[in-house]
């Protein structure tokens, strides 16, 4: 089956209805590509789609895949995509990798078609708050109050997944984490008057459509109405104010010249005084810290190489003999042979406390400061134990590539570190693990997909207990793509790998996944078949919740049911549920068989699946 294409011509120039309008003012703003799973009140959306030129509609068969879709398909093209999903119940089926979306920092723009305006207040059966649930996810949530505000609307939309046009965020020891003012819970009301919280910092945007206006005709004046729109009396929810947020407030009063411009401004560190204080201060205490007791704890960009950040990152760490250290699940981090290899935190509270514990100085980039995944008897919840005069932070509100070039100048010998030649073992060497034989345990399986994956790869990583000696058996492979399971709601592999795929056709992309979390979002097997990607699929299939085996050992509670943990009665026939979504499959039950199978699937034009069964 060939992939589907993108409409190739446009009925009219002018946009018919305000789903036109919308649709139209999307595409103007950079969307491409539309995961969608649509409903009675989103056929107006649909149609829109169907005539516009140079967007990718893609059809889910459930809207967390359409939403996971997104969140994969923003973490690598670096922009938004639009998810189309219907109603409220539609919406909270999504919400879970939304809430991926929010803790990746993926921009992801959610059109929700609502009931029309009209016939809401009759509660009809699927009626439902819709802006509630979508402050649960969304920095920003607008509701179109009528068919005049479609164009402002939809420039607020996208100007809110935008990186936020504010001052460098910048905190010196000694400061109260969490003073400014974007890490305040703003609140708004919805269209009945209730209260609406949104999440501060999410670039996760909701647009509630009501259906009645999808249908209006759109006016010529509002068709050919671009930046300098009066600001509309839509209802607009967004974190860390009343109305407009401040952020978005400006935004929305430069033109996209004067938004460049602008933005180039504010990335001119080396102008800033205190900018350039801050660094020349934070340098000097990685300095007078003592060799291996000084740390670098990267998140988000600081993981990514655009602008040379993480290698960056890696030098200066290289020069102090220092730490680099990163989130144990990162949204994305660059990796592989000629690239800083970081230590990952450890999942578990007392061992990640016990790391952290040992350094003097801590430098976070891009990274909030850790805390424990859950609350556990006598735990820690915050794992950093020094105090505020040994941490500096340093967040991506400014150009981190120039931040870090700026701190790395005020390090004697950082910029001539070399990988491997004098980077202390920071940066990683070229190596595969060899390809066992045998008995096909999680292990092998690990070392099977480092040694046979290609140069480029996006791996998509929602192994879960199967995939943790996958991370030092990569290290050494061609540089390659490595995305986590950020936000811990599972269901995310499948999806998160089918637009990782839109996103990044030229590139082999392969899907690490858990057999239990698999089982959450297998219809976006379906997608990938009837799009034609190329994503290979490996069900780490021990047949069982092993995390919820760790997790009761560790908790020491008594009686614990192993018939909420196995997943072996019935088993779960992964090739059948493949095959039966137009997906090619095979099982391997050796290590020898998951090499061929993974050769073999490596050589597909289009999805492949693998059902390892691990012993």
């Amino acid at each position: 089956m060939a992939a589907r294409a993108v409409p190739s011509n446009s009925r009219g120039s002018v946009p018919a209805t305000c789903a036109d309008l919308a649709i139209a003012k999307l595409h103007e703003g950079g969307i491409s590509v539309c995961f969608a799973n649509p409903g009675t009140t989103e056929m107006w959306m649909v149609s829109a789609l169907e005539k516009q030129r140079g967007i990718r509609s893609i059809l889910g068969l459930q809207e967390a895949v359409c939403t996971g879709a997104c969140d994969g398909y923003a973490r690598m093209a670096r922009q938004p995509a639009l998810a189309l999903l219907h109603l409220g119940p539609g919406l909270g089926n999504g919400l879970c990798n939304l809430h991926n979306a929010r803790r990746a920092g993926s921009p992801v723009v959610v059109m929700v078609g609502d009931m029309a305006t009209w016939h809401r207040a009759a509660d009809p059966p699927l009626n439902q708050d819709i802006e509630a649930l979508a402050g649960t996810v969304s920095g920003a949530v607008l509701t179109i109050p009528s068919a005049a505000a479609v164009p402002l609307v939809m420039q607020q939309a996208l100007a809110a997944t935008a990186p936020a046009a504010t001052p460098a965020a910048l905190t010196a020891p000694g400061a109260a984490e969490g003073s400014s003012s974007s890490s305040s819970s703003g609140a708004s009301k919805n269209s009945s008057g209730k209260p609406v919280s949104c999440c501060p910092g999410s670039k996760v945007v909701t647009v509630v459509f009501p259906h009645d206006i999808s249908w209006t005709p759109a006016k010529p004046e509002a068709a050919a109405a671009g930046t300098d729109l009066a600001p509309a009396s839509s209802n607009i929810h967004a974190a860390g104010a009343d109305g407009l947020a401040p952020a978005l407030a400006a935004h929305l009063n430069v033109t996209g010249s004067q938004q460049q411009q602008q933005q180039q401004q504010q990335q001119r560190l080396a102008d800033s005084p205190a900018a350039c204080q801050f660094l020349k201060d934070c340098a000097a205490a990685l300095r007078a810290a003592p060799r291996g007791k000084a740390a670098l704890l990267l998140g988000c960009t600081a993981l990514l190489e655009e602008g040379g950040a993480l290698s960056t990152a890696g030098r200066i760490a290289a020069s102090l003999g220092a730490a680099l250290l990163c989130e144990p699940l990162p949204g994305r981090i660059e990796r592989g042979q000629g690239l800083p290899h970081a230590t990952r935190l450890p999942y578990f509270p007392q061992e990640a406390a016990a790391e952290l514990a040992q350094y003097e100085v801590l430098l976070l980039l891009d990274m909030r400061r850790p805390v424990a995944a859950f609350g556990y008897k006598d735990g820690p919840s915050q794992l950093l134990k020094q105090g505020d005069d040994a941490i500096w932070e340093l967040d991506a509100a400014w150009s981190l590539p120039e931040a870090l070039q700026l701190l790395e100048a005020q390090l004697p010998g950082a910029a001539a570190v070399r990988p491997g030649v004098n980077c202390r073992g920071m940066f990683a060497t070229p190596h595969r693990p060899a390809l066992t034989s045998g008995v096909l345990t999680a292990a092998a399986l690990c070392q099977a997909v480092a040694a046979l994956q290609p140069a480029g790869t996006i791996l998509v990583d929602e192994s879960l207990t199967s995939g943790t000696a996958y991370w030092e058996a990569s290290k050494g492979c061609p540089p390659f793509s490595h995305l986590c399971l950020t936000g811990g709601a599972i269901g995310s592999g499948p999806p998160m790998a089918t637009g990782v795929a839109v996103a990044a056709p030229g590139r082999q992309v392969i899907n690490l996944q858990a057999d239990g979390s698999a089982m959450y979002t297998l219809q976006a097997l379906w997608t990938q078949a009837r799009e034609q990607l190329k994503v290979l699929t490996i069900i780490c299939a021990n047949n069982t919740y092993a995390i919820l085996k760790v997790e009761a050992m560790r908790q020491r509670t008594p009686g614990t049911s192993s018939g909420m943990t196995s997943l072996s009665g019935p088993a779960i026939d992964w090739v059948t549920l493949a095959t039966g979504m137009g997906v090619a499959a095979g099982r391997a039950e050796t290590a020898e068989q998951l090499a061929a199978l993974i050769t073999q699937g490596l050589e597909q034009a289009g999805p492949f699946l693998i059902h390892a069964a691990l012993k």
